[in-house]
């Protein structure tokens, strides 16, 4: 069984997270599966959403990261986990400590 969960994340444009920036993120979507299953389920998500484009695959760590377009991650989660039958999770970045 191809074991994995594919979860949408709010990811950084660049640069260290500030309170002023937090809101102005793009979106990404992440697929963690075995090893062995990298390629072929980054393969599979850009023959379902044309629209996402690889922009890290790490074959150690079994991840793969697409970015989409603004507003479409958790829609894009949904439909990629149902299409390879994985869980869906949804993650938040990193905690912004606001210093006053």
């Amino acid at each position: 069984m191809k074991e994995g969960f594919v979860s949408f994340v709010a990811r950084k444009k660049s640069g260290q997270p500030s309170f002023d920036e937090y809101q102005t993120m793009d979106h990404a979507v992440r697929i963690q599966a075995r090893q062995e299953f990298v390629k072929e389920f980054a393969d599979e998500v850009g023959k379902l959403v044309p629209e996402a484009n690889i922009d890290f695959l790490n074959w150690l760590s079994g991840a793969v990261y697409f970015s989409l377009p603004e507003n479409q991650a958790e829609e894009n989660a949904s439909k990629i986990a149902e299409y390879i039958k994985c869980e869906v999770r949804k993650e938040s970045p990193a905690p912004v400590k606001v210093i006053e």
